[in-house]
């Protein structure tokens, strides 16, 4: 005779209980794993417990999921990166280029870690996809936005270096691609006792103008179009990590601060005409809308602001970063003997 058989009830609930067992090892080995990463990385875990998300893409397999689970936590502890390619990330964390795919489960998993780092995007879809990942350093494009510069040279040790001369020398912006910073290395040029400074601004139409107006003896000026993306980022990180020294300038209107807020604090940049008196100086333009953003360098500019209840943008203050760009030497060393003599005449 053989001991009693337990009923099927009994043994089903013996099996879900040791399959919830074995979730909580695989939670428990993920919270273990992240312990030190910060409150963002632990708030991710607890995020797909309390989600299910995982659960649902292994389809409740705890094997499975055990698995999804360690190649999104090897991603996650990599994160934030800068300028790394997506399948370069993918290949490092989980021996697969394609884990991080825009719709596979360990991408699925690690994407709702990087909206949380990343925080609100304006743009939906594929393109929020990708710059909510370009946000944490990582490149899901090569080939897309590039920055926009004029009046940047650099030593001639390879051909994109010499195209980037090419444009300083004629004095017409050119565009560095994401690829290009990545795979190349720049050491970027100045004349002889003149100091190691690059101007920033953030709207590709004052570029523009001062090509128009200055072309080739304009010092180097750096476009960030909006929230810095990989490829802008990669450059002034490039610049500073070279001693140079960056002043920037942007729209006065909240998104403007926000973006004047992560350029200074991230890259060390100086602000450039971007203090409360400039504000007060300029011509008001369209009404503020939007939550006030305090601005990191200067304690009145948010209330000036608030007063005056208008937004400035750039091109409403050309006239003036002009004439402070006019005032500059340039910085690259592909002048003529004849430009080299009448600089800042």
């Amino acid at each position: 005779m053989h001991g009693p058989v337990a009923a099927p009830a009994a043994l089903a609930r013996e099996r879900a209980a040791e399959v919830e067992r074995a979730w909580a090892a695989a939670y428990e080995e993920a919270r273990s794993s992240l312990a030190s990463k910060g409150h963002d990385h632990v708030a991710w875990i607890e995020d797909l417990v309390r989600s299910g998300a995982a659960k649902r893409l292994a389809r409740r397999d705890a094997g499975v999921g055990a698995a999804l689970l360690r190649q999104a936590v090897a991603t996650a502890a990599r994160l934030p990166v800068d300028g790394v390619p997506l399948a370069s990330l993918a290949a490092s964390a989980t021996g697969d280029s394609h884990a991080l795919d825009r719709g596979s489960a360990v991408g699925l998993l690690v994407f709702r870690l990087v909206a949380r780092l990343a925080g609100p995007v304006d743009s939906r879809g594929i393109e929020a996809w990708r710059e909510s990942w370009d946000r944490v350093g990582v490149v899901c494009d090569e080939l897309s936005a590039p920055v926009l510069v004029l009046g940047l040279s650099a030593e001639p040790d390879h051909p994109v270096a010499e195209a980037l001369n090419l444009f300083a020398k004629a004095g017409e912006p050119h565009r560095l691609s994401i690829r290009s910073l990545l795979r190349f290395p720049f050491r970027f040029k100045t004349l002889p006792g003149t100091e190691r400074t690059a101007y920033v601004c953030e709207n590709p139409s004052i570029v523009a103008a001062v090509a128009d107006r200055l072309g080739n003896r304009c010092p180097p000026l750096i476009c960030v179009e909006g929230q810095p993306k990989a490829a802008s980022r990669l450059l002034l990180q490039a610049l500073t990590s070279q001693g140079w020294a960056l002043l920037y300038h942007g729209d006065f209107d909240w998104k403007g601060i926000e973006i004047a807020n992560f350029v200074l604090n991230r890259h060390g940049a100086r602000p450039w005409c971007m203090t409360a008196a400039d504000y007060r100086k300029a011509p008001p333009g369209v009404p503020l809308s939007g939550k006030p953003v305090q601005a990191s360098w200067d304690s009145e500019l948010e209330s000036a602001m608030v007063r005056s209840g208008h937004a400035v943008h750039e091109e409403a203050v050309l006239e003036s970063l002009l004439g402070d760009l006019a005032s500059r030497p340039p910085t690259w060393s592909l002048l003529t003997d004849h430009d080299r003599g009448t600089v800042g005449e």
